[in-house]
């Protein structure tokens, strides 16, 4: 076989055994889904905020959650803040 093919085969073969893989792995529900969603637009929101200095204030409008950028000492985020810190 020549090496080329060869190394080809054997990328195919990793391929089909990863996918494999993942096939097998158990699937989330659909509430863990959307927390590891909503978990990965916070983070982008804190990075994208913290750019500037400032902190991301979430507020959720029609089944949706909006992220703006304010000041840590905005009232709305302090208020936020002390609410996650109760439950």
């Amino acid at each position: 076989m020549k090496p080329r093919i060869a190394g080809a085969a054997a990328l195919a073969a990793v391929l089909f055994a990863a996918t494999m893989a993942v096939a097998d792995a158990p699937k989330p529900t659909q509430a863990e889904a959307r927390a590891k969603i909503e978990a990965d637009i916070l983070a982008r929101a804190q990075a994208k905020c913290a750019k500037d200095g400032k902190v991301a204030l979430a507020k959720h409008v029609n089944n949706a959650v909006l992220y703006s950028c304010v000041s840590a000492d905005d009232p709305e985020y302090k208020a936020q803040e002390s609410a996650k810190a109760t439950h």
